[in-house]
């Protein structure tokens, strides 16, 4: 779905002002969407994109571990040049990107003690990387362990990405008849729509189960849980202020063709990264969290 398609049927089908269309496809953000294909170890060169099997990581490199000494999962590379022109000016135009995360463990990001359940690692075109397998752990120390995801390869396409309603709501002064015409929009167009299949993303607008990824990544960081206060509490408007600058760094969803999930079944995994952050790549504020079906 492009931005002239997105124009048109928030014009002509649910009709909504042409000062609100404008307001949200400002709102609109452009994502990497990656579609996994089979694939083997061998099939792979060196700084390929691929969901699973084996990282490419500088020879000696430590594999990436809790605090507990429980290895990470490594869940994907990014190669940076094979999707770069689908997402916006800042982010880098080449080098590799990592992330592994607990999938053992696969801690729900809602607590302080998960910030060291995921890894972010990232590497210029020119340091030299080779595969890597997972090293075999002296003891068990995962109470379900997943030692290694299958091996996938990544292909990127372009995907304008549309903020939920509860989003848009914090970015637009959006009223609450157009907001009910915006959310019809969402459910048809997007949940139904776009997002019906399994979706991992780079970048964009996530798409959540359940509403408020930013605001756990958030207040998770900061030690925080804003399930222990009611929707009415004065203070979720300060956790709302909390989560504004939070943006979607990566999202992967479970995925029945995969035999994977995350926790419980139809989740999806996220990466979160302050906006200050991700314009000046460095993930000293990052954050991963589970959303469950």
């Amino acid at each position: 779905m492009d931005r002239s398609m997105v124009e048109a049927l928030l014009r002509d089908q649910y009709e909504i002002s042409p000062d609100v269309v404008g307001a949200i496809l400002d709102a609109c953000l452009p994502a990497a969407r990656m579609r996994l294909v089979p694939a083997t170890g061998a099939d792979l060169p060196i700084r390929s994109s691929r969901f699973g099997g084996e990282p490419d990581l500088p020879r000696h490199a430590p594999w990436p571990r809790r605090a507990s000494g429980r290895f990470l999962t490594f869940v994907a590379q990014i190669n940076l040049a094979e999707c770069a022109s689908y997402l916006e000016p800042f982010w880098p135009r080449e080098g590799l990107l990592s992330i592994f995360y607990d999938a053992g463990d696969a801690p729900m990001g809602e607590m302080l003690e998960d910030h060291d359940s995921f890894r972010l690692l990232y590497y210029e075109p020119n340091v030299e990387l080779m595969h890597t397998p997972r090293p075999k752990p002296i003891r068990d120390l995962s109470p379900s362990p997943r030692p290694k995801l299958d091996t996938y390869a990544i292909k990127f396409e372009g995907l304008l990405t549309c903020p939920a309603a509860h989003t848009l709501r914090t970015l637009t002064n959006i009223s609450q008849v157009e907001e009910k015409k915006y959310g019809e929009f969402y459910t048809d167009q997007i949940e139904y729509g776009v997002m019906a299949s399994e979706c991992h993303l780079l970048g964009g607008h996530a798409f959540e189960n359940w509403h408020g990824g930013a605001q756990h990544a958030a207040c998770g960081r900061a030690g925080i849980s804003p399930d222990h206060l009611p929707d009415t509490h004065p203070a979720r408007r300060e956790f709302d202020s909390l989560a504004a600058p939070w943006r979607l760094f990566a999202q992967f969803d479970s995925d029945e063709n995969l035999q994977h999930d995350w926790n419980f079944g139809d989740d999806r995994l996220y990466i979160w990264i302050h906006g200050d952050s991700l314009r000046r790549w460095t993930f000293d504020r990052c954050w991963a969290t589970v959303d469950v079906g």
